[in-house]
């Protein structure tokens, strides 16, 4: 069973809250191979509730999981999250460009354990963030941040910010999808995005990375290269870019 198939199962299953109850007949196979990425997610058959139970909502543990490219195989947390978090020192190449005046509203929506916010938050920055993992948001909390569990993407736009910091992840071009709805949450004139992203839409030919460059030729835009191994120290070597989009 390939990983179409798995992703199929289980988005054509039936979510409970906690709960998670796979549609129709399985052969022995397909149950094991859906099963393997349940249980990857946090999930566990349970007799008595006659579905698959997980500690937190079935829906959002699996998120993760079904962005993940191979699902026939057990997904690191960390990269199916795209969680690379950023390290101090691209931390501060981006809170300088960001130039948070005091009291500004700002967002982080992909805010991970927090360095881009709690920065964000020392610079002087009134800071709202969110992430799709809940053990990250119970995280943030306990550091004394203003976060919420959401899927940034399923966001409604809201213009009431400042700034917004990320580092959102890069797999197929999301960081894209990323900061072109985070644009949607600035207000209108002096205010100022900042994202660290992957130098693949500079290149590749699809509609999205073109009709991006377009985007950033039509801003005030400024897309600056990272200096080489930036994120050794987070557990990856993919090359990085600070892209600041003003106004």
């Amino acid at each position: 069973m390939n990983s179409d198939s798995i992703r199929d199962v289980l988005e054509t299953s039936s979510f409970n809250g906690a709960n998670l109850v796979l549609p129709g007949t399985l052969t022995r196979s397909e149950y094991q191979a859906v099963n393997k990425a349940i249980e990857a997610a946090g999930g566990k058959w349970d007799k008595k509730a006659r579905a698959h139970v997980f500690p937190r909502d079935a829906r959002q543990a699996l998120a993760p999981v079904l962005a993940g490219s191979d699902l026939t195989k057990p997904p690191s947390r960390k990269k199916e999250l795209q969680a690379f978090f950023s390290p101090p020192g691209v931390v501060e190449r981006v809170i300088s460009r960001a130039a948070i005046g005091r009291r500004d509203l700002v967002l982080e929506p992909s805010a991970g354990h927090g360095a881009l916010a709690l920065a964000a938050q020392a610079a002087g920055g009134r800071v709202e963030c969110c992430d799709i993992d809940s053990d990250h948001v119970d995280e943030l909390r306990r550091l004394g941040l203003n976060a919420r569990i959401y899927d940034f993407l399923k966001l409604a736009p809201n213009p009431a910010y400042d700034r917004v910091v990320m580092n959102p992840p890069f797999r197929n071009l999301q960081d894209v999808d990323h900061v072109t709805h985070a644009l949607g949450f600035l207000k209108t004139g002096c205010s100022r995005l900042v994202a660290v992203m992957s130098p693949g839409f500079q290149y590749r030919q699809t509609r999205k990375a073109k009709a991006f460059r377009e985007l950033l030729a039509s801003r005030n835009s400024l897309v600056e290269t990272l200096p080489e191994q930036s994120f050794k120290i987070a557990g990856t070597s993919v090359s990085t870019l600070l892209v600041t989009i003003t106004g």
